[in-house]
């Protein structure tokens, strides 16, 4: 068997002896001469690692067996081989390779056909993360072209040609696989050609700078080159990004913008106080972002890519950032060294959403940041990256197409196909999203028909909601499905609420007493994202009245009742308050625009109070402007009311979305009251519109909110009461539109009805009160219920016994977790001709230390506001700040405090530290488990 690398020499003088002789004779071979691999085994092993191919390529031989030897150092390996030859003609080559015939490894391959050779490296002058300084970068992925055949530098920008001989023509542009730089001012691309004699030089380097091209072309090419790199290491399925680029540059149409066509990326030249948009790294992979996100979703078969516009710019702005690792986008792109925008921000839905897409995404955009704090980059864009796979998005509704978004971003984390349970970063993800308002819980749809008006105030009132989500993806927490209600201004009262069927839910208002005005309101969670409906704190929540009223005041605004417009401060400057039949807005299309409705609120009536009555095609020119403008109601003398409650139905918008104005959902709606014309209590102070931002149909009379109040929760009822309604166009512009109609103040007059009943008390005994009486006539207990109240709060005292000694009695335990030292006891029996009637009533003072919440000050506040609040004796405390959605912001007081006054600061801070977005918040107090209060907090900036 053959020994290759091994001779035997015998030279010979010209006198024909011997002078020198040698062998490379092998004596220490020890190898199994067996083969395990055939000639056809050898044949196909000899290919791995060439581009073959089988109609122009061929591999011969591998029937021979041969020694080779292997040296390492001083040691030799023999292998048992064979011999195979692989013939490439484009480019030619002959390999002879030689076969491991015991494990069909490649062990040695030589090229029989000889070239010259040229390598070198491209490099580039480019503005790398700021458009003011250059750095020098290689060029990867970048055609070399040598005698009309591309060869492409690798990643460190390096390039090799074996296949040329003789004089070559060079020839250097910013083109490449993925990208192509393309002028569009009239001046010719880059180019560089030249010529090598590759006999004498084999090294040919290449570096762009101003001295052979433009700047704006070496920048944009290498943020398109690196842009590409960086999805395909998250991704190497992703393959139709897979293509050349067109890049133009220096567009002369325009200034400090850049777009995508489609097809293309495309940036224009410098002006108007900013830097040609190609010099911003972030900016160029920006717009690269666009492709991503349209070929990836075609890569899915969706023909037309991601449609949401704004979804499209916030995954953008994703992309930018997450590459270069920096929340800016546009960095620096003006002259005077400002930024375009932030993923390092706060906005919110609703409160941010605008006609702006750019800023709208920043929505979205600010939730990944979030997320890439939380979890770390490397986590966040591989999230960000596959939620993709599920093509979340939706043409028209934004907040639809974030919460998918969300939810594949779940499925991308989970690791169990099991998302009830949770993903590894599943807490994060959710934190991160919803501190932008993208929240599960936003799926989740409540269908409820309000309770109407009653007169029975012995009535225990079943209520009912259908829940259900619009997403069949999100599972709602059956535990989480709960109402709550408060009556008149008192504590609010939540309950669980029990499964009824067919995603119906039903609980128990109990029965209250004549003159209540009951407010209620709903609440579930999904992925433990809770959703209230109406706001936790908003000024929407349904609302009833218990008992017959007697009509003090009535206005359907037909005639001219006395009521005033205009106040001191008023500065609006379109959008007044005026009495008149309201216009429907629509738009040039003539689409209805949801912004004013073409009808008043009464049923046999045309006019109502309006910010603007007319309307027309130009939906931006009667809207509140410039200001406010308030509208004042008559005096009226409720001095001799007895429990007067006013009713009012009202229409608000200020969160158009489709249209012009970059601040939706931030301007107020004000209506106060006073009883002596100085001081004024806010009833509402709301950014809250009445009508959803996505509602697509015109307004209708359904879309009014009707408003009541008792008087004397607010104000002491006098001869000077007062209301005003103010509408506010503040800070930026936006569509904001009110309406007021069908305006009643009524009375209700509780008598005492005299029956058989005699020596009512209340009593304190130890930590409750025992509330007894007698009575000559036969009652069972049940027909009577004993009512409490005691600041601002009603109850019912349940479980009426009768003693030993015949007397009916009652025990309430309730007053002792409250704040007030008067609780007033009303009893109320049954009587046969008359149903329910209040026969006795007793105030009684307890001995009980206060526990409050003061009025925070300053308020409105900026930047920081003063909280108090007081418990007579040691108690567990919380004392948070919530959003108008019930979300808590912050967290000013938790664990247990001595008796005595406790002063907290608000800062105006998140939990997470930083600055809360201007509006109304809500300040919780709870002591020792029970809520004791909730006070309003302005946030101005």
């Amino acid at each position: 068997m053959p020994v290759l690398l091994t001779d035997i020499t015998v030279r010979l003088g010209e006198d024909g002896k011997v002078f020198a002789f040698g062998s490379d004779a092998r004596i220490d071979i020890d190898v199994d001469p067996t083969p395990r691999i055939d000639a056809a085994g050898a044949r196909m092993a000899a290919l791995g690692g060439l581009d073959f191919e089988p109609s122009r390529d061929r591999s011969t031989g591998g029937h021979d067996l041969f020694l080779l030897p292997l040296r390492d150092g001083v040691t030799t390996e023999y292998k048992l081989t064979r011999r195979v030859e692989v013939l490439q003609h484009h480019p030619p080559h002959r390999w002879v390779t030689y076969v491991d015939a015991h494990t069909a490894e490649v062990v040695w391959r030589f090229d029989r056909v000889r070239y010259a050779q040229i390598e070198g490296s491209v490099s580039s002058l480019v503005h790398v993360a700021l458009p003011t300084v250059l750095e020098t970068v290689t060029n990867p992925d970048t055609y070399v072209n040598i005698d009309g055949v591309d060869v492409t530098t690798n990643k460190l920008g390096d390039y090799f040609a074996d296949n040329v001989s003789g004089v070559v023509d060079v020839q250097f542009e910013l083109e490449g696989p993925w990208a192509k730089a393309l002028r569009q001012d009239g001046q010719p691309d880059a180019l560089v050609e030249t010529t090598v004699d590759t006999n004498s030089t084999a090294l040919l380097s290449h570096h762009w700078d101003n001295s052979n091209s433009h700047s704006n072309a070496r920048d944009a090419y290498h943020g398109i080159v690196r842009a590409h790199d960086y999805i395909k290491t998250l991704d190497p399925a992703f393959t139709d990004i897979d293509i050349q680029m067109p890049v133009n540059v220096l567009i002369t149409t325009g200034d400090c913008n850049a777009f995508w066509t489609g097809d293309s990326v495309n940036f224009y030249i410098g002006g108007d106080g900013c830097h040609s948009t190609a010099k911003v790294i972030d900016i160029v992979v920006h717009e690269y972002g666009h492709a991503i996100n349209d070929l990836f979703y075609i890569q899915l078969g969706f023909s037309d890519g991601m449609l949401n516009r704004s979804m499209q710019e916030g995954m953008s702005d994703v992309t930018a950032a997450f590459l270069t690792d920096d929340a800016i986008i546009g960095n620096e792109l003006y002259l005077d060294g400002s930024d375009v925008r932030t993923l390092n921000n706060t906005n919110t839905i609703p409160h941010d959403v605008s006609s702006s897409v750019h800023r709208n995404g920043l929505i979205i955009g600010g939730a990944f940041w979030d997320l890439r704090e939380a979890v770390g980059l490397e986590t966040a864009e591989r999230l960000a990256h596959y939620a993709r796979y599920g093509a979340p998005d939706d043409e028209d509704n934004m907040i639809a197409a974030y919460l998918e978004y969300l939810l594949e971003v779940l499925v991308a984390d989970d690791d169990d196909s099991n998302l009830a349970n949770g993903t590894p970063n599943g807490d994060a993800i959710l934190g991160a999203f919803s501190l932008h308002g993208i929240s599960p819980a936003s799926s989740i749809r409540f269908s409820h028909t309000a309770l109407p008006d009653t007169d029975r105030s012995d009535e225990d009132l079943v209520v009912q909601v259908n829940v259900s989500s619009d997403m069949p993806i999100i599972p709602i927490d059956p535990n989480s499905v709960r109402m709550s209600y408060r009556s008149n201004y008192g504590a609010i009262v939540t309950q669980d609420m029990q499964f009824v069927a067919n995603q119906t839910w039903q609980a128990t208002i109990p029965g209250q007493r004549e003159g209540t005005v009951v407010s209620y309101w709903f609440e579930a969670s999904a992925f433990g994202q809770v959703r209230y409906r109406p706001a936790l704190f908003g000024s929407r929540p349904h609302q009833f009245y218990v008992g017959t009223p007697s009509a003090l005041f009535e206005d359907d605004f037909e005639t001219d009742q006395g009521w005033t417009v205009g106040a001191a401060g008023d500065d609006a400057t379109s959008g007044v308050w005026e009495r008149g039949a309201p216009e429907p807005i629509v738009d040039s299309d003539g689409d209805p625009v949801l912004s004013q409705s073409g009808f008043d609120h009464s049923s046999d009536g045309t006019l109502c109070f309006v910010t603007g009555a007319s309307a027309g095609d130009d939906f931006d020119s009667f809207d509140v402007d410039g200001g406010k403008t308030t509208l004042l109601s008559p005096v009226f003398d409720l001095s001799g009311a007895v429990e007067p409650v006013i009713l009012y139905h009202r229409l608000f918008t200020n969160n158009i979305l489709r249209y012009p104005g970059s601040a939706p959902a931030s301007d107020p709606w004000l209506v106060e009251i006073t009883s002596d014309g100085v001081d004024w209590v806010e009833i509402e102070n709301t950014t809250d519109s009445n009508v959803p931002a996505n509602k697509t149909n015109s307004l209708t009379v359904s879309d009014w909110q009707r408003v009541a109040f008792p008087v004397d929760e607010l104000v002491a009822p006098s001869s000077s009461v007062q209301l005003r309604f103010t509408v506010t166009d503040q800070a930026e512009a936006s569509l904001v539109e009110a309406m007021l109609d069908d305006f009643l103040i009524f009375d209700f007059e509780q008598a005492i009805v005299p029956v058989a009943v005699s020596n009512f008390q209340a009593r304190s005994v130890g930590a409750s009160v025992t509330v007894s009486w007698q009575s000559v006539r036969s009652y069972a207990a049940a027909d009577f219920r004993v009512h409490a109240t005691a600041d601002h709060e009603s109850w019912v005292v349940f479980g009426v016994e009768r003693d030993e000694f015949g007397s009916f009695v009652a025990v309430d335990r309730h007053h002792a977790l409250g704040s007030a030292n008067t609780v007033s006891y009303e009893l109320a029996a049954r009587e046969p001709e008359l149903g329910w009637v209040s026969v006795a009533r007793q105030e009684l003072q307890l001995a009980r230390p206060p526990i409050s919440l003061h009025r925070p000050w300053p308020n409105p506040f900026n930047p920081a506001t003063n909280v108090a609040f007081s418990v007579g004796e040691e108690a567990q405390v919380d004392l948070g700040v919530y959003d108008a959605s019930g979300r808590r912001v912050a967290t000013l007081a938790r664990g247990s405090f001595s008796a005595g006054t406790h002063a907290m600061t608000w800062n105006g801070l998140d939990q997470h530290g930083r600055a809360a977005a201007s509006g109304v918040y809500y300040v919780m107090f709870r002591a020792n488990g029970r809520e004791v209060g909730a006070r309003k907090l302005v946030l101005m900036k």
